[in-house]
């Protein structure tokens, strides 16, 4: 009899529990503020879905798992690209034309690429070979205006119809590049014709080119010698930007003008040479020359633009052609002293 009632007594006590804590649910659940503020994006509060070229639109939620009726919108992924390629630039030529289209939306695009080859075979198709007839050819012609074997991976350069060259390099040129001396055939380079030229050894400049232009040869990190011939006037902003391998840099008397940044970044470079008809030292000129040990200035300099030797060796020499008071007086940026402190100034007296 003990034990039933002991049972019972059991059942009551449980009975009892469980009526107190739905009660207590009950208050814990009492009506709250929805706050739809909150950027979830999981499925259900999905209105809209996107397409790689179109956002998808979900629905603002509460903390409390309320959907909202105001929307917000999640860019999608990338185009998911798939590339065919042109069969006319697969002869032999340094570039192919790469078509993409995406697989989800209508997007596409279509560039002009040079090869890359994995086991002498280009993803285009396109086998490597070993040699071409390099040469400058006119563009609206076709015509092999001179041409010259070499061994080179593609055409040296194409002429516009006022004569300059207009692509010398994306090309990926092995070896030394001499450009045929002839004003007859070509009038000058054009901006960024040899840009990127990373296996370019050697440049030699023809006399009768009077301008390198801004780019021409930014970014050839293999040049390691460049002849600048008396007869140029100018050269161009970044004409020889990130040309890492240079070793020194000699500029004759005929050039006035040296672009901002025409020379950055030429970190092999320990030794330059600027002739007098150069008046201003331009804004970055030789910065990021950390290898620097001497640079030779006239008397002509009159200013030196901000940045023009950031970041160069603390142990550079500038010999200056003029007395201390003649460089004293040149104009220098504010932050000369700062960027240069560790300098050596070699005067004539």
């Amino acid at each position: 009899m003990k034990k039933i009632v002991s049972i019972v007594l059991a059942l009551i006590t449980v009975l009892a529990l469980t009526v107190c804590i739905c009660a207590c649910s009950k208050e814990e659940e009492k009506p709250h503020a929805h706050d739809f503020s909150s950027k979830s994006i999981a499925e259900k509060y999905l209105k809209t879905a996107g397409t790689c070229g179109q956002a998808s639109t979900y629905y603002y939620s509460c903390y409390c798992g309320e959907k909202g009726s105001e929307t917000f919108e999640v860019k999608n992924v990338a185009h998911e690209l798939k590339t065919t390629y042109s069969e006319d630039d697969l002869n032999g030529n340094v570039y192919h034309v790469a078509v993409s289209k995406c697989e989800k939306c209508d997007y596409s695009e279509t560039t002009r690429e040079i090869h890359v080859f994995s086991n002498k075979k280009c993803d285009c198709g396109a086998k490597k070979t070993s040699k071409f007839t390099a040469g400058l050819y006119n563009s609206e012609t076709g015509e092999l205006v001179y041409g010259w074997d070499a061994l080179m991976k593609a055409d040296v350069g194409i002429l516009d119809a006022s004569g300059k060259i207009v692509a010398g390099k994306e090309l990926l040129l092995d070896g030394d590049l001499v450009l045929p001396d002839d004003s007859k055939a070509y009038s000058n380079i054009a901006t960024m014709a040899f840009r990127g030229c990373a296996n370019l050894n050697k440049v030699a400049i023809p006399a009768h080119i009077t301008d390198i232009p801004e780019s021409a040869f930014e970014g050839c990190t293999s040049l390691e010698y460049v002849k600048i011939p008396v007869g140029v006037v100018s050269v161009g902003n970044n004409a020889f930007s990130g040309c890492a391998a240079l070793k020194s840099v000699n500029i004759p008397n005929s050039v006035k003008n040296i672009g901002g940044y025409a020379f950055a970044n030429c970190t092999g470079v320990n030794n330059i040479s600027v002739g007098e008809g150069v008046t201003v030292l331009n804004p970055g000129v030789f910065s990021g020359l950390v290898n620097l040990q001497s640079i030779t200035l006239t008397k002509a300099i009159t200013a030196i633009r901000e940045n023009a030797f950031y970041n160069c060796s603390y142990y550079t020499t500038v010999k200056f052609g003029g007395t201390k008071a003649e460089w004293d007086a040149v104009t220098k940026d504010q932050r000369w002293a700062g960027q240069t402190a560790n300098c050596t100034v070699v005067t004539t007296d």
